[in-house]
């Protein structure tokens, strides 16, 4: 007695998992970007350790992660769950180290050079009255107006960072 029936089966593809940030290399001290999903929405966003991410949003906290290349992934919670990943890169901020050989000068000696300990090839900048090579960080004492003064370097990296010393040029004594 041959019999048949029938059953319907529906198979469906896995969710999509797609998603994207606006670039995939950050400087520690830049806006925290966010996850822009461009497949299913309402998954979880998570990556290793050093990452500080928002698993709901997939928003970077650049200020606490630490420095380094990550993968982040985003996984769907569909009917047929997926993930994706994206490489993230986090940088530090550029070393901007640099120091006089003093912290103080009369307007008549030598015109002291800067020794940069850090990455080399940024600017020197101060305020009115100090006379500074900006590519140098070389002081004109002579034409200097005495005072102390904030030398600022600021680096041209990747990932620009300044830090700044204090100098102080002195007026010769009333003879």
């Amino acid at each position: 007695c041959p019999n048949s029936s029938g059953v319907s089966v529906t198979v469906n593809a896995l969710d999509d998992a797609s998603f994207t940030y606006p670039a995939s290399t950050y400087c520690a001290d830049g806006t925290d970007p966010a996850a822009t999903v461009t497949g299913v929405l309402g998954g979880t966003f998570s990556s290793t350790a050093g990452l500080s991410i928002n698993a709901g949003t997939g928003t970077i906290d650049l200020s606490v992660s630490t420095p380094g290349t990550y993968t982040v992934t985003y996984t769907t919670a569909g009917t047929c769950p997926n993930s994706s990943g994206v490489s993230v890169t986090v940088n530090t901020l550029d070393d901007a180290s640099f120091t006089y050989s003093t912290g103080s000068y009369c307007v008549n000696d030598s015109d002291p050079t800067p020794t940069i300990t850090g990455l080399a090839g940024g600017t020197f900048s101060s305020t009115t009255g100090l006379s500074i090579n900006a590519g140098t960080g070389v002081i004109d004492l002579s034409v200097s107006t005495p005072g102390t003064y904030t030398v600022t370097y600021t680096t041209a990296g990747a990932c620009p960072n300044s830090s700044g010393v204090s100098v102080t040029v002195n007026a010769l004594d009333d003879a």
